[in-house]
């Protein structure tokens, strides 16, 4: 039987905080499902921010969050574990670093400074190794100098991208709007929710239980699917999504198969 996912938002947000944090208790009762707690998030807890954290946090990083980006931050924001992982440097040197599940903007600063500046440096990457160039950029010159001048003119009027969660960032403008939710990576730049309720839907679906284990015979292997409900979600979204306005990004995002990218996923939901 399907949880009921409220359509309020802040109800929706307190909906995701219980039943995430029973997720975490890692007292699955359905062993059958193969679905369990990662041994790193057991017993984690939602840390939300107050009015007053929210405030420096938006005067340090000269940000602005929007309206549900705050409501977020306020009921959820980050958890209290972080996960170790392996990172590597450009000579292949391992080493090991703390990851938060969210990134929390009281703690966090290092990392928050690095993917404040992601967005900009993996995209420019691609304007000068030629894999994306915008046709009202112009004849697209050949020295990257150039080129470098004429993405950041583009990029320095779009509306800030706040980080979420790794390469995930939240619009930040309009501030009162149910602004998109976009996943930072280069050429593969795509809107990973419609709006905050949807990305977290997709963010945290295996902690929220809306995927299922399906066993693949031919395979021999099970492997995740998303639910019924989860997958009727989706299409909801995405069909709302083809009208929604995404301030800025329009031709980068329909240049790279925004559309295609609609059609390919409402047939593989449907």
């Amino acid at each position: 039987m399907y949880s009921i996912i409220p359509e309020n938002y802040s109800e929706f947000l307190f909906w995701v905080k219980e039943r995430t944090e029973s997720f975490w208790t890692g007292n699955q009762k359905d062993e059958a499902s193969h679905i369990v707690c990662d041994d790193w998030l057991k017993g984690a807890k939602w840390v939300g921010m107050t009015d007053e954290e929210i405030e420096r946090t938006e005067e340090t990083y000269n940000i602005r969050f929007t309206d549900s980006h705050k409501l977020f931050l306020k009921i959820l924001h980050t958890i209290d574990k972080k996960q170790i992982v392996s990172e590597y440097d450009s000579k292949g040197n391992e080493k090991q670093i703390e990851k938060s599940l969210f990134f929390n903007w009281n703690t966090d600063q290092e990392k928050i400074e690095k993917y404040l500046k992601w967005p900009s440096n993996i995209l420019l990457k691609g304007v000068l190794n030629d894999t994306i160039w915008l046709d009202s950029w112009g004849e697209k010159p050949i020295s990257d100098t150039e080129k470098e001048v004429a993405f950041f003119k583009w990029f320095e009027e779009l509306p800030k991208l706040v980080p979420l969660n790794s390469h995930r960032f939240a619009i930040s403008q309009p501030i009162s709007s149910e602004n998109p939710i976009l996943s930072i990576q280069g050429l593969n730049t795509i809107v990973y929710g419609r709006n905050m309720r949807h990305y977290l839907l997709s963010e945290l679906e295996e902690h929220l239980g809306l995927l299922k284990y399906v066993y693949d015979e031919d395979e021999e292997a099970w492997h995740e699917e998303p639910t019924e409900q989860l997958l009727q979600i989706h299409k909801k979204e995405f069909d709302l999504l083809k009208g929604t306005e995404i301030p800025g990004w329009e031709e980068f995002l329909v240049s790279n198969g925004f559309n295609d990218y609609l059609e390919i996923t409402k047939k593989v939901i449907e």
